[in-house]
């Protein structure tokens, strides 16, 4: 039998079993994120007495991004699967960012008024999402000067902070996997 038709076995099937381990934990890790926020978003009290604690929930998650980014990057420059870690931090990253802003936009439209058409959290996340993905239905709009400002602090956010910490996660992922490939190489 030659060597091309023997089963995979050895230190390759090895280090594939590894791979598509590590590609499932990250697959389970990033969803565990996305549904951990959104959770805690819809239980977090971000109404009436509540409001001061859903706000600073909020502004807590937005202004953690960057020291997550920093650790996740450093995370992934002495991985053994840095695109998974770089699909996990892809994951922490926009969780925080999307569920930071819903929870600051809820807290706005329901103390102040100045976001009309929201008027449940799922309406918030909604907004939040039209305003990531850059699409504004024009349904729900802000009228108030804060929440105008806000709207234009996470407009600034999503085209610098996330497109860099996307970017840069990214390259420090690629960056990795080739140093791997050529150490194996070597």
């Amino acid at each position: 039998m030659s060597a091309a038709s023997e089963p995979a076995s050895g230190r390759g099937a090895k280090l594939s079993q590894r791979a598509r381990s590590a590609s499932a934990r990250s697959l389970a890790v990033s969803l565990f994120t996305v549904v951990g926020f959104l959770v805690l978003y819809l239980l977090v009290p971000l109404e009436a007495d509540g409001w001061p604690f859903g706000a600073a929930a909020g502004l807590v998650a937005i202004v953690a991004i960057l020291p997550i980014t920093a650790r996740r990057i450093r995370g992934i420059k002495r991985s053994d699967h840095p695109v998974s870690e770089a699909v996990e931090a892809v994951s922490l990253v926009t969780s925080a960012v999307v569920f930071g802003f819903a929870a600051t936009y809820y807290v706005i439209a329901s103390t102040s008024g100045q976001i009309p058409g929201i008027t449940t959290k799922v309406d918030s996340l909604y907004f939040t999402m039209t305003t990531v993905a850059t699409v504004g239905y024009g349904d729900i709009v802000p009228t108030g000067q804060s929440a105008r400002a806000l709207v234009t602090f996470q407009i600034l956010v999503n085209l610098t902070l996330v497109g860099t910490a996307i970017r840069l996660i990214g390259t420090v992922a690629t960056e990795r996997r080739r140093d791997q490939t050529q150490d194996a190489e070597a």
